[in-house]
């Protein structure tokens, strides 16, 4: 009898990655996290939207005034304990005068500074180490699993720290500078890395028509799409990545979402995964690492429209292994695999074994 082919994956990265990788490096060293062990800053939307609204309410206290956001509203019992910035921007753009347009654009000032503020951990940024892990999980697992590459959510740059870690090559679908664009040669595990997004350091070069990578450079001609409901792909170079994550998705058996709540405010990438999944004669299965009361919630609100798998948690094997969840899903869910493995697997790993000694350890 013939081996099954392996399943072909695709996976979704949210904020939660990121922050799922925050909390680690903070528990390692025991920095950043409150009496109780919890990550003080997190990198999830409610808790960027508290610190902006905070910071605002320092130096941009007017501005917020005339939306009757102040101190004692925030204080007032009856009001919600924070603010969603995505939907503000977009109330404020829905405006479309030149002063909402104005305080639209302090907001999104303000929403870029707290996420780049937060990746620093001590005084530098922090060193991923579960999504390196992820990707020597699948230079090991080719019998079982073919990756067939990323999608991402994400504006910061952790996830390409991640590639250059394990010295492996990546494909943000487009060309980039003089560098044209990578074939996709996904059993050597170089793979496409598509942001949906946009990100932080993509700027456009108008003397190339290209878009750069850099550190730094000119806010206006940034390549992100800021937090709005309404995001807008058809413009170059979202229509390309968009394009590519349509072809990627079409072709998978199964949909790993790692750190994404599947946010009914992003109507676009709902969108992207009622088109795909049932396109084939085999529809895709979406899988989501993350807490039980997020996969419920998720399962709850679009279960009518989108196929989801059995959560990790629910599995057997893992109340086999007599571990308590965690708040880190992201690395139960390694760890989870982990042990399931094949010894081989970790032979000449890192991070593997890295995450393995951790969780143990904690």
């Amino acid at each position: 009898m013939p081996d099954p082919k392996p399943q072909k994956i695709v996976y979704l990265l949210g904020a939660g990655a990121t922050h799922a990788e925050k909390q680690l490096e903070c528990k390692i060293q025991k920095a950043g996290l409150d009496k109780d062990g919890k990550l003080k800053n997190g990198l999830l939307a409610e808790q960027i939207s508290k610190r902006v609204i905070k910071q605002m309410l320092k130096s941009e206290s007017e501005t917020l005034a005339q939306y009757a956001i102040t101190e004692a509203s925030l204080e007032n019992p009856q009001a919600k304990p924070s603010i969603d910035i995505e939907l503000f921007i977009s109330l404020l753009e829905q405006n479309k005068t030149e002063v909402s347009e104005n305080h639209a654009r302090i907001f999104r000032k303000y929403f870029k500074k707290d996420i780049c503020r937060n990746l620093i951990v001590g005084r530098t940024e922090f060193q991923p180490r579960l999504l390196p892990a992820l990707i020597e999980w699948h230079l090991k697992n080719k019998n079982e699993e073919k990756l067939l590459g990323f999608l991402s959510l994400n504006y910061d740059s952790i996830f390409e720290k991640s590639f250059e870690l394990k010295k492996r090559r990546f494909d943000y679908g487009m060309d980039v500078g003089d560098k044209p664009l990578w074939p996709h040669e996904s059993d050597k595990g170089h793979w496409p890395l598509l942001k949906l997004h946009g990100s932080f350091d993509w700027f456009f070069d108008v003397n190339m028509d290209k878009i750069l990578v850099r550190k730094s450079g000119n806010i206006n001609t940034m390549q992100w799409i800021p937090p709005r409901l309404n995001k807008e792909y058809l413009n170059y170079p979202y229509n390309i990545i968009h394009g590519k994550a349509y072809e990627l998705l079409v072709q998978c058996d199964i949909l790993r979402v790692i750190g994404c709540g599947l946010n009914q405010n992003d109507i676009g990438l709902i969108s992207l995964l009622f088109k795909t999944q049932k396109k084939g004669a085999n529809p895709y299965s979406i899988d989501i690492i993350g807490s039980r009361p997020t996969r419920k919630n998720i399962s709850e609100r679009l279960g009518m429209l989108l196929t989801f798998a059995e959560s990790f948690y629910e599995n057997n094997d893992w109340g086999k292994l007599g571990k308590p969840d965690t708040e880190n899903p992201f690395l139960d869910w390694l760890y989870f695999k982990i042990k399931n493995a094949p010894k081989s697997y970790l032979r000449d790993s890192k991070y593997l074994k890295n995450v393995r000694q951790i969780y143990e350890k904690n």
